[in-house]
């Protein structure tokens, strides 16, 4: 049980567990990133029959749209937020008087 004597102590019970949880997830990592690397290998219409093709092409076509849906509304988001900040500075700068302290000052008072 556990790594036989190499230095002056014996291996806790809690240094075993460690090292056995160390490689548990290391084999999982290593799992997990040869599943990854296999998704991510780019497939080959031709090798696939006709049905699969069509499948694939509508695939493509419906993930390039939600892409770029996502994208226009990530751009339209920042366009707004833009064009307020600018709205903020442009009417908030000289219309009305602040004080020392960045108060407005009333007028006619």
């Amino acid at each position: 049980m556990g790594r036989p004597r190499i230095g002056e102590r014996p291996m806790t019970a809690a240094e075993r567990q460690r090292r056995h949880r160390l490689g548990l997830t290391a084999k999982a990592d290593d799992r997990k990133k040869r599943r990854q690397a296999k998704a991510e290998q780019e497939i080959d219409p031709a090798s696939l029959s006709m049905s699969y093709r069509k499948r694939y092409k509508a695939l493509q076509r419906r993930l390039k749209r939600e892409f770029d849906e996502r994208l226009e509304q990530r751009v339209l988001v920042e366009c707004q937020r833009r064009l307020n900040e600018l709205a903020r500075v442009l009417v908030g700068s000289g219309t009305r008087k602040r004080g020392r302290r960045g108060h407005r000052i009333k007028r006619g008072s």
